[in-house]
């Protein structure tokens, strides 16, 4: 498929080797930095232009639009995507937005944290969406020839389902930098905890997260968790999550008995 990126951030740039990897063709890099775009543009074979002045090629069969929320309406104001196709990555915005703006319009978006700088691709699920069944089916087979799970989602279903990835992604590794700064302060070594953290994510594949739960909060072990809290005085905002998270944990117990 000729495709057409707009963006230079870590989506866009995974996008490029991603799709290149599998056999499609990145015809055009569009973006606001002149030197982020040609790099992005040159290490994937492709022309590079400003977003400002960018006119999409007549060969493109595929525009995705891979930029901050925030940036995404600019874009669409400013990018001329001469009635081709387009797709936006947000996890969290209507498909609506791109309504007007090509006859075909829909979602692409990779449930999975994405960096620049990753060597290894890690497996990405797509939530897929289009205006019409045209546009979902281009968007499938796009998404099944680098993917093996693709999924059609609304705006409402994928909404939910960026809650959930919120969760498990950003606020447990908040979670992971508040340990590692506890770590720090009290001359503890935090990356002695690395395998505990890998094997805690290998876990919950084969049973889910509530069958291998462990910990004093499970066991209602009042004696174990007053001390930690004790140990916490020094901490107040990792004391008072800690104390969260052992309340839900035995409510979410209680309530599942």
């Amino acid at each position: 498929m000729n495709i057409a990126i707009i963006g230079t951030g870590n989506v866009a740039t995974i996008f490029c080797r991603l799709f290149s990897q599998h056999e499609h063709r990145i015809v055009q890099v569009l973006g606001r930095d002149e030197q982020k775009v040609s790099a992005l543009a040159a290490s994937c074979g492709a022309h590079s232009s400003s977003w400002a002045s960018g006119v999409i090629d007549p060969v493109v069969e595929l525009c995705i639009v891979a930029v901050n929320d925030d940036a995404l309406k600019e874009v669409l104001t400013k990018v001329d995507f001469n009635n081709k196709p387009i797709a936006h990555t947000a996890g969290s915005l209507s498909m609506q937005l791109l309504k007007g703006f090509a006859h075909n319009y829909g979602i692409f978006y990779p449930l999975q944290t994405l960096r620049k700088e990753m060597t290894d691709l890690p497996p990405i699920p797509f939530l897929i969406d289009g205006s019409d069944d045209e546009m979902i089916q281009l968007l499938r087979s796009l998404a099944i020839s680098v993917s093996d799970r693709v999924e059609v989602a609304n705006d409402e279903k994928r909404g939910r389902l960026h809650v959930a990835a919120v969760t498990v992604c950003n606020f447990t590794n908040h979670l992971f930098s508040l340990a590692e700064q506890y770590c720090h302060k009290e001359e503890l070594p935090f990356d002695i905890l690395f395998p505990l953290i890998l094997q805690t994510a290998k876990g919950i594949v084969p049973k889910g997260p509530a069958a291998v739960q462990t910990g004093p909060a499970i066991r209602k072990d009042l004696a174990t968790i007053e001390r930690h809290l004790q140990w916490l005085n020094a901490h107040p905002e990792l004391k008072s999550i800690y104390l969260m998270l052992s309340e839900s944990i035995m409510e979410f117990t209680d309530k599942d008995k």
